[in-house]
């Protein structure tokens, strides 16, 4: 299980280096995203790459620990920044480009979702209600 808790990681570092990514990219460049009056405004993506990025640096953190007292909160921020994302896909950034994938997004949300409840051992507890 330490390697899927360590690949669960590596993607979640690679989700919090796109979603700093985005915060770099809407500061740097907020004078031309300014200039063409791009929607969502440049303040709207740093603050959403900012908050995105913590959630999923806590999370990994989380989950290279190794406490599985700490697994649900970390499946809650994985969760929370998922939820986020399709809030911002679905209301704030869309594009005709954007949602031209939309069902290879959805599939590969519901995967991940899956994948860190196998690691994060969510399934097994809830599994375990069901049978009381």
């Amino acid at each position: 299980m330490r390697i899927h808790r360590f690949a669960l990681t590596l993607i979640l570092l690679g989700l919090a280096w796109a979603s700093i990514g985005r915060a770099i990219w809407a500061w740097t460049d907020r004078d031309f995203l300014i200039r063409y009056s791009a929607q969502p405004g440049w303040e709207y993506l740093l603050v959403t790459g900012v908050i995105w990025a913590l959630l999923v640096l806590s999370a990994a953190g989380l989950t290279l620990s190794g406490k599985p007292r700490w697994f649900r909160i970390a499946f809650f921020e994985i969760v929370l920044w998922a939820g986020l994302y399709w809030v911002d896909v679905l209301f704030f950034s869309r594009s005709g480009e954007a949602l031209l994938n939309l069902g290879f997004l959805v599939v590969l949300t519901l995967v991940g979702l899956l994948y860190a409840a196998f690691v994060l051992e969510m399934i097994p507890a809830i599994l375990s209600r069901f049978r009381r």
